[in-house]
């Protein structure tokens, strides 16, 4: 039986097949040595890459909504300008990663390495970086607003122009982002 246009296998089912096609060649193949990989304005969206290996990346303008990579190592990658709303990068490796006017809207976070990541400009309204790894990462000019930013360490990263209304900072250090946040919301008026 044959695939004809209009069936059940559309066009996302078919990329998907072939993302983790190549996905599986390079995890094999990782140990040979580094790969160019350039995917820059690809529509990966909703595409199930978990624990994928993927450093030096270059994906620029890329379409990942709805993407689930959590666990995979994107350290090092170039994710500017990329589309990632709601996209899972749970417990992923952006250490180094540019993420630069990314729009990342209730993405998650949680537990990933941003470590040295660049995120200027970018808009992570809504997101969600639980206990994520901010060691020297590059917040400037960052919507945050009504992010979870819980059990966030900010100490050595730099967050002071980045917009933290509304954001939840439980357990967040240093006390002063929690003292810019509550200073950003605006007050009420009866």
């Amino acid at each position: 039986m044959s695939i004809e246009a209009g069936s059940e296998h559309d066009e996302r089912i078919v990329r998907e097949q072939m993302f983790v096609g190549v996905a599986t060649h390079l995890n094999v193949w990782r140990h040979l040595g580094p790969f160019g990989i350039d995917l820059s304005g690809a529509d990966l969206a909703g595409m199930k890459l978990q624990r994928s290996y993927f450093p030096g990346l270059v994906a620029r303008g890329c379409v990942l909504t709805d993407a689930d990579l959590s666990g995979s190592d994107l350290s090092s990658a170039d994710l500017t300008d990329i589309v990632a709303a709601n996209t899972r990068f749970t417990d992923a490796n952006l250490s180094g990663a540019r993420l630069v006017r990314c729009t990342a809207t209730y993405a998650s976070f949680n537990g990933a390495d941003l470590s040295g990541a660049e995120l200027t400009d970018a808009v992570l309204r809504g997101a969600q970086l639980i206990a994520a790894t901010c060691d020297r990462t590059d917040l400037t000019g960052t919507d945050l607003r009504a992010a979870k930013l819980m059990r966030l360490d900010l100490s050595s990263a730099a967050w002071h122009t980045a917009d933290l209304s509304g954001a939840d900072l439980t357990g967040a250090q240093p006390k002063a982002v929690i003292d810019c946040a509550t200073s950003a919301v605006p007050e009420r008026k009866p």
